[in-house]
């Protein structure tokens, strides 16, 4: 069974740092728990991205404050 992480991503003079947010179970669950985060947290939560992480550690989506959705 496949997880995905979706983690709070801040960006700060070029570097960047995370905070688990939620897990899931598949990449539908997970996108769309980042529309519910999105809507109810405001802001972004305060975070420069959101981003969908397999469990092999790549990045499958990410909303990002300036660029909207990606998907890898």
């Amino acid at each position: 069974m496949s997880s995905y992480k979706i983690l709070g991503v801040y960006y700060d003079n070029g570097e960047f740092s995370s905070v688990e947010l939620h897990e899931s179970d598949n990449i539908e669950r997970a996108n769309s728990w980042v529309v519910g985060y999105l809507y109810g947290a405001g802001n972004y939560g305060g975070y420069d991205s959101i981003n969908v992480v397999a469990a092999n550690g790549f990045t499958k989506s990410e909303y990002n404050r300036d660029f909207g959705w990606s998907h890898y």
